[in-house]
């Protein structure tokens, strides 16, 4: 069962998100996974080497990623081997990466997440509910008489 937590659900704050993903069907090396984000996230291009994925379980450590236009791409997931499908894979994107969305509206989308084949054709395909940001809140307030 595929499935993401994330770490914040507070307006504009930065956000950490953790994949638990069962890649049901075989993929062979030079494969892909596709995270798509609702564009109300703001998410900058992050180009491949500066891309870390953290908490990595079932993924190579030659794998690659980047993000593009609120797409992350995790690219050679399994290095130079074919996966032999109803693999399990984790991991989780930092937050320094993804920032929720600015206002507490539901997202036009929910999160989208493919995996595609070397040859660029889509394999497996699920989605997300869409994320709704809650309110940021004070905590405290200090005042501090002038004279």
């Amino acid at each position: 069962m595929n499935s993401f937590t994330f770490s914040e659900s507070r307006v504009l704050e930065y956000n950490s998100f953790t994949f638990n993903l069962v890649l049901q069907n075989a993929l062979s090396a030079g494969c892909s996974v596709q995270i798509q984000f609702p564009s109300e996230f703001l998410i900058p291009d992050v180009a491949t080497g500066s891309c870390r994925l953290i908490g990595v379980f079932g993924i190579s450590s030659s794998a690659t990623c980047q993000f593009t236009s609120n797409k992350m791409v995790i690219s050679d997931p399994f290095g130079s081997t074919d996966s032999k499908g109803n693999d399990n894979i984790r991991f989780t994107i930092g937050n320094n990466y993804v920032r929720n969305p600015t206002s507490t509206r539901p997202t036009t989308t929910g999160i989208v997440i493919k995996s595609v084949s070397a040859s660029g054709n889509q394999i497996d395909d699920w989605s997300g509910s869409k994320f709704t940001a809650t309110e940021n809140t004070l905590t405290s307030v200090t005042v501090t008489p002038s004279s």
